[in-house]
């Protein structure tokens, strides 16, 4: 049986360190694809603490290895965090953070650099302690572009690494809750078109901006989306950005093209193949100025 006095008293033994370690994250600001520097904290700490290998591979996920078993057992954390948006609105710097005897905040701490610390520490007391079952060892990721590319990470290791585990625990904050996490996800774009004019004569156009904003109303009635029986379209949606182009467009005048970027959670009920198909027939009806298009990177990413 596990010994989890002797566990946690090994955690204890790492607090300082593992404060430390999170704080210095925290100061290398990682938004997706500017996780450089990160990546080398991190992979310093893991040499730090004498893991059995550490590397980083083509996509910059950085690897570190414990034990030498044939099966994988994995612990990811997405290492790339979202922006800080005004900074005036934040009450403490968010590269520097803060600590008190209870918390720690800044940029990143909860989604998911918190999870980091877990994880390359974990991997530490399983490997001191003996805790790592017999044929197997631990692989601890820092992930990256997650924010932007949910699920590409995992298919660029498991891809190109030639990497499968054979469990893998994600670290996504949970309040300390055991959560099943969702199946998946989808990217969707709509492309609502219309017939540019003068501003002038409005009028004479057909106004694109007027059609997506129906459709955003119809998406946002979406955010609560659970995956209740009755429920017919299963999996939040949101929308992730929407880009205006036209053609001969002139200020005041008519939108002749709009593209709305959608972000669909998937649930485990949802079935894949009828995604695309429930979302375009109850979202975009009008087939001759509008269509709504699977991202070539949409389908539902794996999970290992």
């Amino acid at each position: 049986a596990l010994d989890f006095q002797k566990i946690n008293e090994a955690a204890e033994n790492y607090r300082a360190d593992m404060a430390a370690f999170l704080r210095a994250m925290i100061s290398h600001p990682s938004e997706s694809c500017e996780e450089k520097e990160v990546v080398a904290c991190i992979k310093a700490e893991m040499e730090k603490l004498n893991f059995d290998k550490v590397e980083v591979d083509g996509l910059v996920n950085v690897i570190g290895w414990m034990g030498d078993g044939e099966k994988i057992i994995a612990i990811d954390s997405h290492i790339d965090t979202v922006g800080i948006g005004n900074i005036d609105n934040w009450k403490f710097d968010p590269y520097d953070g803060y600590e008190t005897e209870t918390e720690i905040g800044g940029r990143g701490v909860s989604d998911q650099c918190g999870g980091i610390v877990s994880g390359v520490y974990g991997a530490k007391i399983m490997k001191d302690l003996g805790l790592i079952p017999e044929g197997y060892k631990v692989m601890v990721v820092g992930t990256v572009q997650e924010e932007d590319c949910d699920g590409l990470c995992w298919q660029y290791i498991i891809n190109e690494d030639k990497i499968r585990p054979e469990f893998v625990v994600s670290t996504e904050p949970t309040d300390g809750g055991i959560y099943r996490g969702q199946r998946g996800r989808m990217e969707i774009r709509i492309d609502v078109k219309g017939v540019s004019c003068h501003g002038s004569a409005p009028e004479r156009g057909d106004n694109a901006i007027y059609k997506m904003a129906d459709i955003l109303q119809d998406v946002r009635a979406l955010n609560e989306n659970d995956d209740a029986d009755e429920t017919e379209i299963k999996g939040l949606v949101k929308s992730l950005h929407m880009l205006g182009c036209g053609v001969g467009r002139a200020v005041g005048g008519s939108l002749q093209k709009g593209d709305l970027h959608l972000q669909r959670a998937v649930c485990q009920q949802a079935g894949q193949l009828g995604l695309c198909h429930d979302f375009g027939r109850h979202q975009v009806e009008d087939q001759d100025a509008q269509r709504a298009n699977m991202l070539a990177h949409g389908a539902p990413s794996p999970v290992p």
